[in-house]
């Protein structure tokens, strides 16, 4: 019996991704018309190269401050920059410096905001469609069950039998749980059990 299991990529050198690069381009080249590579050879160099890009860019550390805490620091940073215009002198470059990574780290911040905002959307999405379709399943082995219900009543019925026996299990017709309410004479019912409609 074969089984399946989760295998950890060992993610391919900076170098090993730059020679596999260089070996396609080689090989591609000249089957490529006036320079350019054939299509199925540029979709794997874009690939490779896309991979060259992840491991060659430097990620930039994540600021633990929340929008609020940022957004505090923006008003401290505007109130330093209103006391310099007022002194008349001009923004210091410690100033300017921290405003620029200031702004930075919101847009940094904003991002990830809206990154989540989407992965949560699209796991909200799936789970409706999920649900969806298993509602669907659901109705139709509900309406199954029903068809053959009622292929079994009328089966019993037209052979008078009133159970069918197994080895394990029986199917039998019973009785409503309670007994049924008879009318004889609907003027003896009193009025505040009717409905009128206007």
């Amino acid at each position: 019996m074969s089984a399946l299991a989760i295998v950890p990529v060992i993610p391919e050198t900076v170098t090993g991704l730059s020679r596999r690069l260089a070996d396609l381009i080689e090989q591609s080249e000249p089957e490529g018309l006036q320079g350019q590579l054939p299509d199925a050879a540029r979709e794997q160099a874009t690939g490779l190269m896309e991979a060259l890009r992840r491991r060659i860019v430097r990620k930039p550390d994540r600021d633990h401050r929340s929008l609020f805490d940022l957004d505090d620091r923006l008003i401290e940073l505007m109130g330093l920059v209103e006391e310099a215009a007022d002194a008349g002198g001009e923004i210091s470059e410690e100033l300017s410096q921290e405003i620029d990574t200031y702004l930075e780290a919101y847009r940094l911040k904003v991002d990830r905001i809206v990154g989540y905002w989407r992965w949560q959307q699209s796991i909200a999405d799936i789970s409706s469609k999920e649900a969806e379709r298993l509602a669907a399943r659901k109705k139709a082995a509900e309406s199954r069950v029903n068809r053959l219900k009622g292929f079994l009543f009328a089966f019993m019925m037209a052979r008078g039998i009133k159970k069918l026996e197994g080895e394990k299990s029986d199917i039998g017709t019973q009785r409503n749980s309670s007994a049924s309410l008879v009318i004889d004479d609907p003027l003896k019912i009193a009025e505040h059990f009717f409905e009128r409609n206007v």
